[in-house]
């Protein structure tokens, strides 16, 4: 017998999430009907089952720093239904994949799409009995922030696992409960650091759970001398997930 091999057939038109006004006043997106994007040779065709939303998607409408037209956001997860002819070892038709766009900056690349065209090399094949679309397409702008932060040059510069810190030191990750805290927490216990770290009172249990060692509510008025007096006063690191200026403040007075 033959094996028979399905192959989707594609629409001419997809609906995607578009950034349509250049006046700073309305901020304004649009759902519009495009063309489903051709593919280059070395890219893959997704369609999108699942996306996940992250501060730089709305900042970069509310700051104006997209391109009038392009289509907005970063994270997704769904099914390759086509692929370029260059990619051989890659992503094939049928995979479960996710990936990140870099949203708001190209007319027919972003993941608030039904489609979404990538670099195979930008994408990677979800394991099967793993994660959930919804999973996978959380990972990919909070997971990469949290790496850059600590490990990329000119950064904190903590040690990359699979190595380890020969001597356990405290990091500070304010707003562990964020998307990028959740990532950061796992990954400086990976590393071997101890973890003091911030969120609401109700999820400090889910953050021990991922390696925190110490949680302290951020609304806590004496949050920074608990800070100190969890770490002996000997804090050397803290990575601030948060982006305001009195994050940036508590931060910096731990230290």
């Amino acid at each position: 017998m033959k094996a028979v091999v399905f192959v989707e057939v594609l629409p001419s038109t997809h609906h995607q999430l578009v950034d349509t006004d250049a006046c700073p006043q309305k901020n304004q997106v649009s759902v519009k009907e495009h063309p489903v994007p051709n593919i280059a040779d070395d890219d893959v065709l997704v369609k999108t089952v699942a996306v996940s939303q992250n501060p730089t998607d709305f900042k970069h409408i509310d700051y104006r720093l997209g391109k009038v037209g392009s289509v907005l956001g970063c994270d997704y997860s769904g099914i390759v239904v086509k692929v370029g002819m260059s990619v051989h070892d890659g992503p094939k038709v049928g995979d479960h994949v996710a990936g990140s766009a870099h949203g708001a900056a190209y007319i027919d690349e972003g993941a608030f799409a039904e489609y979404v065209k990538a670099p195979a090399e930008l994408v990677w094949v979800v394991p099967e009995n793993t994660f959930s679309h919804e999973q996978a397409a959380a990972y990919g702008v909070a997971f990469w922030t949290a790496v850059q932060a600590f490990y990329a040059p000119g950064r904190l510069g903590l040690v990359e696992p699979p190595a380890k810190v020969t001597t356990p030191e405290w990091v500070l990750i304010y707003g562990g409960s964020s998307a990028v805290g959740l990532c950061a927490i796992q990954l400086a216990r990976l590393s071997g650091y101890k973890v003091v770290t911030t969120a609401s009172p109700r999820n400090h249990e889910l953050l021990k759970s991922l390696g925190a060692d110490v949680t302290i509510d951020y609304r806590d008025p004496e949050v920074v001398s608990k800070i100190k007096r969890a770490t002996g006063d000997s804090l050397k690191y803290a990575a601030e997930m948060i982006g305001d200026l009195e994050s940036h403040r508590i931060a910096i007075e731990a230290i």
